[in-house]
């Protein structure tokens, strides 16, 4: 896959090390010897009251048309880490720029899933922050639409204008609600 814009630097966790090799790498333990890709997705949260999560809507014309999902995607070979994919997959899905990588959301295994083509691929969530005063710019190839959603809208799955957001899938809206649950942990509420 063509990387056409450099990614700025990053910081990320320290808790985030085992994230920060390349695919191969991290591929080549042995409980994850069968699996044969890895995909990220991105919690990108801004700080309002409530507080709300960036959620982008799938193209008409894509796999799982007009459904409803973080940016995330496959980490490539050529992405120098992890970590680094996730950074790319942001920059390339919405245009924002990754200047932290914050932690893993939901299990540090993460999940495993096989694709249309039959491969088996484990995919990790994480919550990323990015550079402030950017604009959301989607590559309207793969997304149409994108919300700023509360908690509140995304265990409904309802906006508060009543728009109706369907997601790629219960799991993928369970891991935003794992998002939410862990940046209240941060800040000392249940």
């Amino acid at each position: 896959m063509e990387h056409p814009t450099p990614l700025s630097p990053f910081t990320f966790s320290p808790t985030l090390a085992p994230f920060n090799v390349p695919v191969t790498t991290y591929l080549s333990s042995p409980s994850l010897q069968h699996h044969q890709a890895i995909a990220s997705g991105a919690l990108i949260f801004i700080t309002t009251s409530p507080p709300k999560i960036l959620i982008i809507q799938r193209a008409p014309t894509d796999s799982w048309p007009n459904k409803w999902e973080i940016p995330g995607g496959g980490v490539d070979l050529e992405d120098t880490t992890i970590l680094h994919g996730v950074a790319r997959e942001v920059l390339e899905e919405t245009g924002l720029t990754v200047t932290h990588i914050k932690r893993v959301v939901g299990s540090a295994d993460g999940m495993t899933f096989v694709t249309r083509r039959g491969l088996l691929v484990v995919k990790f969530a994480f919550e990323v922050e990015v550079r402030s005063g950017e604009e959301v710019k989607l590559d309207v190839k793969e997304h149409q639409r994108y919300l700023w959603a509360s908690e509140e809208e995304i265990r409904r799955g309802k906006m508060e204008d009543g728009y109706e957001i369907l997601f790629t899938g219960e799991k993928h809206r369970e891991g935003i609600l794992e998002g939410f649950r862990a940046r209240r942990e941060d800040a000392g509420g249940i």
